[in-house]
């Protein structure tokens, strides 16, 4: 653990209530929510091709709003060959909604019949299935 600490910077123990068990603390905090935002990740990727990285993981409710209906989950890999979880509109394809193709060029030739429509949020890290 002390290698992931790195050396006291001259000051740094100026302040009385500052100890090297607070710096520790701090500083591994800081890695962890750096990891935390690489290994989990939630991003909609809308049908006009636009991106939004989302800071925590939408709710059932708000899922259903960005896909526009009851959502399916579906498993897929990225390019590096990272599972990936795609949150898809189950009746997307039924209610005529647009070809996604940023989704579509990624993922959908091994999955879900070739093609995937509507807004999808793609989740990184997280055991959904």
């Amino acid at each position: 653990m002390s290698e992931l600490i790195p050396p006291l910077q001259p000051g740094e123990l100026d302040d009385p209530y500052c100890s090297r068990e607070v710096l520790a603390a701090d500083y591994l905090r800081k890695i962890f929510r750096e990891r935390n935002m690489e290994m989990y990740s939630a991003t909609i990727v809308k049908v006009d091709g636009t991106t939004k990285r989302l800071r925590l993981r939408p709710t059932l409710d708000e899922s259903q709003s960005i896909v526009g209906g009851y959502i399916e989950l579906v498993k897929a890999k990225d390019l590096s060959g990272k599972p990936v979880v795609l949150v898809v509109c189950e009746d997307g394809k039924i209610l005529g909604q647009h070809t996604n193709n940023s989704i579509t060029k990624e993922y959908g030739p091994s999955i879900y019949s070739g093609y995937i429509v509507g807004d999808v949020i793609v989740l990184r890290g997280y055991k959904t299935i």
